[in-house]
C-alpha cells in the first residue's frame, strides 16, 4: 500500500518513516516486536520533524502491515495526543492500548477475509476490535475487507491517501460523515 501514500507524502513536502528493526518489544501492539523504545524514538522523530522540517503537526499518519499493522493501531491509542488517522494493513489490535487522551484518530482498518488473513492471529478479527475500540469512543471506522489473504490491501492504496488526506488532526465535522467519496473502494463500509 505504501508506493500510492508515499508518492502522495512526498509531492505534499512530507517525510515518511518507516521502521526496519525494533528498539525491543513489549505488549502494547499486542506482539513483542514494537514497544515503549519504538514508541519514545516515534515521539523524537516527529517532534524534530515538526520543528526543524516544517512539517504539519495536524497531518501525523500512521500505517503499517501485519506488525507494523498492529503497531500503528497501537501508536493511534498510544499517541492520539498527535496522531491524526490510522490505516493499518492486516493490523488492528490484539489487545486494545489505552489511549493517551480524549483524542480518537479516525481509523481505516484493511485486512483480508476471516480465516485468510492469518499469521499467528487472525487479521480479520484484530482489525474488528480494533473498529469496535475506536467507534465505541465515538471515532470514524472504515472497515475494509479486501477478500484478500495477508497483508493484501495494496489495491486500496489510493483510498487510504484519500482518506488520510481528509482527515487532519482533529477535523470536524466528519467530511464523510454522509458517506464514503465518490469512486472509494466498494470493500470499505464505514462502521
Amino acid at each position: 500500500m505504501a508506493t500510492a501514500v508515499a508518492n502522495g507524502v512526498t509531492a505534499a513536502g512530507g517525510v515518511i518513516v518507516s521502521f526496519q528493526g525494533t528498539t525491543g518489544g513489549d505488549l502494547n501492539s499486542g506482539t513483542n516486536i514494537f514497544g515503549v523504545g519504538d514508541l519514545k524514538l516515534v515521539d523524537n522523530l516527529v517532534a524534530c520533524a515538526v520543528k526543524d522540517h516544517n512539517i504539519d503537526p495536524r497531518r501525523i499518519y500512521a500505517m503499517g502491515c501485519s506488525a507494523g499493522g498492529l503497531f500503528s493501531t497501537a501508536m493511534a491509542a498510544l499517541r492520539s495526543q498527535y496522531l491524526a488517522a490510522a490505516s493499518p494493513n492486516s493490523g488492528g489490535s490484539v489487545v486494545p492500548a489505552a489511549f493517551a487522551n480524549d483524542h480518537t484518530p479516525p481509523l481505516m482498518t484493511v485486512h483480508g477475509k476471516m480465516g485468510s488473513d492469518v499469521v499467528i492471529i487472525d487479521f480479520a478479527s484484530a482489525s474488528a476490535t480494533a473498529d469496535k475500540t475506536f467507534k465505541a469512543r465515538g471515532g470514524f471506522v472504515i472497515d475494509c475487507d479486501t477478500g484478500a489473504g495477508h497483508c493484501g490491501g495494496g489495491g486500496l492504496a489510493g483510498d487510504a491517501w484519500k482518506f488520510l488526506q481528509a482527515h487532519p488532526f482533529g477535523v470536524d465535522p466528519e467530511p464523510w460523515a454522509a458517506g464514503l467519496p465518490a469512486g472509494f473502494s466498494t470493500q470499505c463500509k464505514i462502521q
